[in-house]
């Protein structure tokens, strides 16, 4: 039998998650968090299924969309969300149609980095040598949109994660 990932635990991770996505933003900045189960239907195509259980092994999108109620331009928006623990961010899963820097954090949100995220390591020879860093260890994604939401625009953005 699986281990289940409680509604619980997911929820909170989706609190924590929403509670990260947006810069501070008073009143007209709308904003919804999903998290999608990712299966596969008896033909193999893909299908997302809003979730609150997971199991380990299994494929969690989380979606955050986002909607200007407002009569006027928001700028300075900035997604970022923490990558749960027991999870795994899905390399190559941070998406949005809305053009955006793409920055990963490996340290908890202290530093910013854009793919491949490289760092000055020890190799078992003693040597130190530059490696790139796996999506293993991601804490963080952050979507940089290079414009502003307009009025009555929604921009989307998600990415996926593997329960460990």
């Amino acid at each position: 039998m699986r281990k289940q990932i409680s509604k619980r635990i997911l929820a909170l991770a989706a609190l924590a998650i929403l509670a990260m996505c947006a810069t501070a933003f008073a009143g007209p900045l709308e904003s919804l968090m999903e998290t999608l189960l990712v299966t596969k239907d008896a033909a193999g195509a893909e299908v997302l299924k809003k979730t609150d259980a997971a199991y380990p092994g299994d494929i969690v999108e989380y979606r955050t969309t986002y909607r200007n109620a407002g009569d006027s331009a928001l700028s300075g928006l900035v997604v970022q969300i923490p990558v749960p623990p027991n999870t795994t961010y899905v390399a190559g899963s941070a998406a949005s149609l809305v053009v955006h820097d793409l920055l990963i954090s490996i340290d908890g949100g202290a530093t910013w980095d854009e793919e491949p995220v490289k760092r000055m390591r020890q190799g078992e020879d003693g040597e130190k040598k530059e490696i790139i860093i796996g999506p293993e260890e991601y804490t963080h994604i952050r979507w940089v949109p290079k414009r502003a939401i307009q009025p009555g625009e929604v921009q989307v953005f998600r990415c996926r994660v593997k329960i460990s």
